[in-house]
């Protein structure tokens, strides 16, 4: 990434993209808990909601050490 004040377009769609992976891993979870949870589904929706919070995580330390 860039540093806090000179963000560019790819910055932003990594932190739109990593909050939408969340959603969507949340998303498919709660529809298969109402339908029928199988393993694969589990793995998916674990996948993304653990991508894009490790993304998000990365993108908090990130900005908190150009503030430093």
């Amino acid at each position: 990434m860039s540093r806090a004040g000179n963000l560019k377009v790819l910055d932003y769609f990594q932190m739109v993209s990593s909050v939408l992976f969340l959603l969507l891993g949340l998303l498919i979870l709660l529809r298969s808990l109402s339908l029928k949870l199988t393993p694969l589904v589990l793995l998916v929706s674990l996948g993304f909601i653990l991508l894009g919070a490790y993304r998000l995580v990365l993108i908090y330390f990130h900005f908190r050490s150009q503030r430093k």
